[in-house]
């Protein structure tokens, strides 16, 4: 979040169930919705290949926020 109040481009990767707590920090700091990725379910109790599954598809929307095609 700091990286975003000085004009860096940032996304806060956050888990589902920390979903509601995300948004009142980020709604806090007063950042747009856009700069957070979502990791559904809990990535503590999935095997590695459902983990490395849910990078992959994370990193695509990071990568997707962090360029002008996000507008992160």
């Amino acid at each position: 979040m700091q990286l975003n109040r000085r004009g860096r481009p940032s996304v806060e990767v956050i888990t589902e169930q920390f979903a509601a707590l995300a948004s009142a920090i980020i709604k806090a700091n007063k950042l747009p919705d856009s700069t957070a990725v979502m990791i559904p379910g809990n990535p503590e109790y999935v095997s590695y290949e459902k983990l490395i599954a849910l990078a992959d598809h994370a990193l695509d929307e990071i990568v997707d926020r962090l360029t002008d095609s996000g507008k992160a």
